[in-house]
């Protein structure tokens, strides 16, 4: 578990991100597609699995089953065509969040904060986040912020700042961390 206001990730990463905690208040349910609320069915299961496996204190923070999740507006990136790759590199714990990510990811809201020229192209291509739980995510909660970050081959996630807390756990893949008290270390 890294915090980012003092540490560097570069690589190629995905990570569920934990700012906050507190309820659940889901305010609303996917369009009449029973498909796609099965999905995100599948989808919940396996973050609370995920998280489980490698941070039981997070796993607390996912919605129940019963929780209904709002509509998205989909938009994808570049970065999102990484998800193949990442999950045929998974680990059996995560596994099956990966797959439900992957066959969601068409139908979810991969964003961007970063723009052109304050981060090159190659950047661009290679980043994006969604979030999941949260104040605009799938399930309403503006306590908490559990996401997932994308980051392509070669991809240096600029150091930042800001007053909320972010935890970043590997799902897939592997990162070099920075941490200012051990330097660049890889983690899978």
């Amino acid at each position: 578990v890294v915090t980012l206001d003092s540490r560097m990730i570069r690589r190629q990463l995905l990570a569920g991100l934990a700012v906050a905690s507190g309820a659940m208040h889901p305010l609303g349910a996917f369009a009449a597609d029973e498909a796609f609320a099965a999905g995100a069915g599948r989808l919940l299961a396996g973050l609370r699995a995920a998280l489980s496996h490698v941070k039981p204190s997070a796993a607390a923070l996912v919605p129940p089953m019963s929780a209904r999740a709002l509509a998205p507006v989909p938009a994808t990136l570049p970065v999102v065509s990484q998800l193949d790759t990442l999950v045929a590199q998974s680990p059996a714990a995560s596994r099956d969040f990966m797959r439900s990510l992957r066959s969601l990811s068409p139908h979810l809201r991969w964003r961007q904060s970063y723009r052109a020229p304050q981060v090159s192209d190659h950047f661009l291509q290679n980043y994006g986040w969604i979030e999941l739980i949260g104040a605009q995510g799938l399930w309403h909660d503006p306590t908490v912020s559990i996401g997932v970050l994308l980051l392509g081959p070669d991809t240096h996630y600029p150091e930042h700042y800001h007053p909320a807390v972010e935890r970043y756990i590997p799902l897939s893949g592997e990162a070099e961390w920075f941490d200012q008290d051990h330097g660049w270390r890889r983690v899978p």
